[in-house]
């Protein structure tokens, strides 16, 4: 029992990574330059050209993952 409690203390929650890639729902494109934040920390990032995010360095805990992205749309009149 005491070797048990004497392991249990050493072990500690490590940082992690949490990465991944934003793609459009419907075309499955990869959606360069979108938001990618942990809502209510300081932790974000964008997508690189790929689609492709990565966070580093996330304490333990549970999180909310929000994504954010805006489309430039073109309108031909006739």
């Amino acid at each position: 029992m005491l070797i048990g409690l004497l392991l249990a203390g050493g072990v500690r929650a490590q940082p992690a990574t949490i990465s991944g890639f934003v793609r459009d729902a419907a075309t499955g494109e990869s959606l360069i330059f979108a938001n990618v934040v942990l809502k209510g920390t300081p932790y974000g990032t964008a997508t690189n050209a790929a689609g492709f995010y990565s966070l580093t360095g996330i304490p333990p805990g549970t999180y909310t993952l929000a994504v954010s992205y805006l489309a430039t749309v073109s309108f031909r009149s006739n």
